[in-house]
């Protein structure tokens, strides 16, 4: 009865990893830190991007500059970095600005899941 359990709870959780969603990351020119401006009916928020040893890192923060989400993405797949708990929206954000900066876009609007997010760049300098 015990092994059955342990052989139902392994599926299950190996049935789980299998569904982790792999994203196509597009392929960019080296960059440190990017920042953008994002607007959307959550109000204003800052997103930076930071790009390191074959992983971007993303910073989503609103207005009073408490974390929206902290993610990484590496090889395709998106990690949480702290407790936030993830939001597949902010994913497919992510890759769009990703997207956006390959294509050296200073701005640009999203649709995500009946959502509108308008993008800026902010220049850091």
């Amino acid at each position: 009865m015990l092994v059955k359990k342990i052989a139902t709870i392994l599926v299950v959780t190996l049935l789980a990893l299998g569904c982790a969603k792999k994203f196509d990351v597009p392929k960019l020119a080296d960059f440190s830190l990017k920042a953008f401006e994002v607007s959307s009916s959550k109000g204003p928020l800052m997103l930076y991007v930071q790009n390191s040893e074959n992983e971007y890192k993303f910073s989503l923060v609103n207005a009073l500059g408490a974390p929206e989400a902290r993610r990484v993405l590496k090889d395709g797949t998106f990690a949480n970095l702290g407790f936030l708990p993830p939001n597949s929206a902010y994913n497919e954000l992510f890759i769009k600005v990703l997207e956006m900066i390959k294509d050296e876009k200073n701005e640009q609007k999203f649709m995500i899941n009946d959502q509108i997010y308008e993008v800026k760049s902010v220049d850091l300098r």
